[in-house]
Order: structure tokens, then C-alpha cells, then sequence
């Protein structure tokens, strides 16, 4: 499985593929300004990677110990941090673009 993995890493076509770079993120960020769900996106991303992260623990530290639980709240820890990030940058943005932010 490892081998797998590290041969899938290591070939050319990840390597092609721009997955979450800086303008693909930047991209997600305008999106989300031109939305308007800033504070909801950030919010909504917190509560999930909070969720995800007891999802979590209580599937390492539990009573049974189940991988499956663990795993899942692995995976929601991933996108509510995503998410998270991506809402509270555009959050930023905006209040910089609205000048309610003192700019860099």
C-alpha cells in the first residue's frame, strides 16, 4: 500500500495537475467574496473542523476503538479547515476591500 502511494505521489501526472496551489485557493477566495458567504463559510468550516476533530477522538479513545469513525473524522477535519481557511481569508479580503481593515 505505501509503495502504492509513494508511486502515485512521485509521478508525473500529480505533478501536472495544480492541486491547491496559490491561485487555485486565491480563486476559491474571490469566489467566496463575490458570494457573500465569508462569515458563514469560516464559521460553518470552524464548527466542522471541531466536529471532526471529537469525530476524531472518539473514534481513537473511545470505548471500541473504531477506524472507521476515526477516519471520517479525519476527512471532515480536512474540508472544515478548508474551509475554515478559505472563509476566513475572503472574511479578510473583504473587510479590506470594504476598508473596515487597517491595510499591510
Amino acid at each position: 500500500m505505501n509503495d502504492l502511494v509513494i508511486r502515485l505521489l512521485s509521478s508525473k501526472a500529480i505533478n501536472s495537475i495544480p492541486f491547491l496551489t496559490a491561485d487555485v485557493i486565491d480563486d476559491w477566495i474571490n469566489k467566496v467574496v463575490h458570494w457573500g458567504v465569508t462569515k458563514a463559510l469560516a464559521i460553518g468550516g470552524g464548527f466542522l473542523f471541531i466536529a471532526g476533530l471529537a469525530d476524531m477522538v472518539y473514534g481513537l479513545h473511545g470505548r471500541r476503538k473504531d477506524y472507521k469513525i476515526a477516519a471520517a473524522g479525519v476527512v471532515v477535519l480536512i474540508f472544515g479547515g478548508f474551509f475554515s481557511i478559505v472563509g476566513a481569508s475572503a472574511w479578510i479580503k473583504q473587510a479590506q476591500m470594504l476598508g473596515d481593515a487597517v491595510p499591510k
